[in-house]
């Protein structure tokens, strides 16, 4: 992960120095990302077209989300075998679902 990131292994486990710590530096990571770019959606658009910004910020789309579609992927993998990693993941997961459940509500009223 370490020289997919482009730095060294040293490096890497100066700020990370268990599985445990790199793991949760890589949620934290994707997190922060994901919620600054969801800030930044244009929610005065008319609520599809606000619900289709969401949709797209989480597609792999360009070099940055399909980096991150693969650290959630290992991620996904590694919570079959790491309760806290699942833990923390199934807390993301249910994060971005009543987010995306908030969305659909609000832009059924103006559409249903």
């Amino acid at each position: 992960m370490a020289t997919q990131a482009g730095m060294a292994l040293a490096t890497a486990q100066h700020y990370a120095p268990t599985r445990g710590a790199m793991m949760n530096a890589a949620m934290d990571t994707l997190e922060c990302r994901v919620i600054a770019r969801a800030r930044e959606i244009d929610t005065s658009l008319p609520p599809l077209d606000t619900l289709r910004a969401a949709l797209l910020e989480l597609l792999p789309l360009d070099d940055d989300r399909r980096f991150e579609c693969r650290v959630w992927l290992a991620l996904t993998a590694a919570a079959m075998t790491d309760r806290e990693v699942a833990k923390r993941l199934a807390s993301s997961e249910r994060q971005l679902l009543g987010n995306f459940e908030r969305l659909v509500a609000h832009t059924t009223r103006f559409t249903g």
